[in-house]
């Protein structure tokens, strides 16, 4: 007698085989913004990841209507709280309005889940649903704008 076999499941992590978890999008800082630069975390992957704190800093030259104001750098808040699980877009790297930067979760523990190079491809480039995760930027310290795209 024959017994046909299913194939071997490989295992991928997919976004719905991981744990809970919220993608912090790169910030939409004004309606006309196209990318936006990571210059800095402020946190490691670990880290906790208290409401109100800084957790990246972020550069555009997109934050005004006047190309002449440059680009300007922006100290981002997460107004979420658990743990960076993983660092989608690095420092130095870019990401366009909503694309998912980082990994947030409510456990420590499943931190560990994020860390194989098949999940953090997963949730890559993925596009965060607006008002899914809390966020507010400010201008770092000793820079100006003199208009708002937004405003």
């Amino acid at each position: 007698m024959f017994v046909r076999r299913r194939p071997l499941a490989r295992f991928f992590a997919t976004a719905s085989a991981l744990p809970k978890h919220r993608l912090m999008p790169m910030p939409r800082l004004s309606p006309t913004m196209k990318t936006g630069h990571v210059v800095r975390w402020n946190m490691a992957v670990g880290d906790r990841v208290d409401d109100m704190e800084v957790a990246c800093e972020v550069k555009t030259a997109e934050l005004t209507d006047d190309p002449e104001d440059g680009e300007k750098i922006l100290e981002i808040e997460a107004h979420e709280d658990g743990y960076l699980a993983a660092i989608l877009v690095e420092a130095g790297e870019q990401a366009q309005p909503d694309e998912a930067i980082a990994v947030i979760v409510h456990h420590h523990s499943d931190i560990g889940a994020f860390q194989d190079s098949e999940s953090q491809r997963t949730l890559t480039r993925q596009l965060v649903e607006p008002a899914t995760f809390a966020w507010q930027a400010y201008l770092k310290a000793g820079q100006t704008a003199r208009g708002c795209s937004n405003s």
